[in-house]
């Protein structure tokens, strides 16, 4: 019996898939879960002049397959920053880029942020809202996705997670 070629690619995508799914790497950190030692740092040991530090800025990527669309790549991100001094406070704003042709566009999803501060010895949240999501065009081919997280401060630590 042969195979049909869309059934070859169909299973050789699978298996590639199921390969590299086995293969990843578990997410060094958890949305929301933020350790009170980030929040108590005042300097960065490895640059004391540092404004501010990443702490974590993990990408996962993967494919799905829609019988309409075909296979697509899907990105899955999440950055924290602590902003160290006032210098540091243009670091609580995030662009993506999101590529379009022909009728064709990425789209951002599962957008979320958080503005974490340490205020009388207790963690507080203060989360993004929509109204903090600004679309710009950037060229023919791409558009930037503007996001500003609110109370930002010296001190702060910064997150943003999204598909």
């Amino acid at each position: 019996m042969k195979s049909k070629p869309k059934e070859k690619l169909l299973l050789t995508a699978t298996l590639f898939l199921l390969f590299f799914h086995l293969m990843a790497q578990k997410a060094p950190i958890k949305f929301g879960d933020i350790p009170i030692e980030d929040l108590k740092m005042t300097t960065y040991d490895k640059d004391s002049s540092a404004v501010a530090v990443v702490l974590t800025d993990y990408g996962e990527s993967g494919m799905i397959y829609s019988a309409e669309k075909g296979f697509m790549l899907t990105f899955e991100r999440i950055t924290r920053i602590k902003i160290l001094r006032k210098e540091g406070l243009e670091w609580g704003n995030f662009e993506v880029p999101l590529y379009h042709s022909a009728g064709n566009a990425e789209k951002l999803s599962s957008l979320k942020g958080i503005t974490y501060n340490l205020e009388n010895g207790k963690i507080i949240e203060t989360k993004m809202k929509n109204d903090a999501v600004f679309k710009e065009k950037y060229d023919d081919n791409f558009d930037i996705m503007k996001i500003a997280l609110p109370n930002v401060k010296e001190g702060s630590i910064v997150e943003v997670t999204y598909k």
